[in-house]
Parts: structure tokens; C-alpha cells; sequence
């Protein structure tokens, strides 16, 4: 589930155990755009996670597609990845 209001997008995830997680942006070229999470310890449950639309520069992205992709390392060391398509528009 995406979110946005202004220049936020916000995420929420639900958390099957407490995990490392993490959240990364990539635009339509598959260029990675910035880190919104790296490698984070969250609790079992879910979890709404907030990107504020800035590249890692911390400059404004662009009107366009993009994708987050999360990753869980669960305490088996099995790491789960999921994708979520959005667009920005400006």
C-alpha cells in the first residue's frame, strides 16, 4: 500500500518477525535512487515507512515510475524480497 501526500510517499509493511530490513528506491531505468531503510531492525508487525521523494543527494526526483523494493533477512537467514510499483507526479 503506497500512500503520498505533497512530496512523501509513505509505505506500509507487514513484518512476519522481527527482521533486518531493508527499503531502496529505484526509478524506471533501474537506477537505485536512494536507501529509505539499510539494513534496520524492525519488530514483527507492521511498519509504515516514509520516503520524502529526494534522491540520495537529496535532490527532488522527477515526475515518473518508480519501484521500492524491501528486503527481510528473517532469523533463518532467509532473505525475502518484494517489489511495489508507484509514480511520482509533480
Amino acid at each position: 500500500f503506497v500512500a503520498s501526500q505533497g512530496n512523501i510517499a509513505r509505505v506500509l509493511v507487514l513484518i512476519p518477525e522481527s527482521s533486518v530490513v531493508r527499503a531502496v528506491v529505484f526509478n524506471a531505468l533501474g537506477q537505485e535512487v536512494t536507501r529509505v531503510l539499510d539494513d534496520v531492525r524492525l519488530p514483527k508487525g507492521s511498519a509504515t515507512i516514509t520516503w520524502d521523494g529526494r534522491s540520495r543527494d537529496g535532490v527532488p526526483v522527477s515526475t515518473g515510475i518508480y519501484f521500492y523494493r524491501f528486503e527481510f533477512t528473517t532469523s533463518a537467514g532467509n532473505r525475502v524480497t518484494r517489489h511495489l510499483k508507484f509514480a511520482v507526479i509533480r
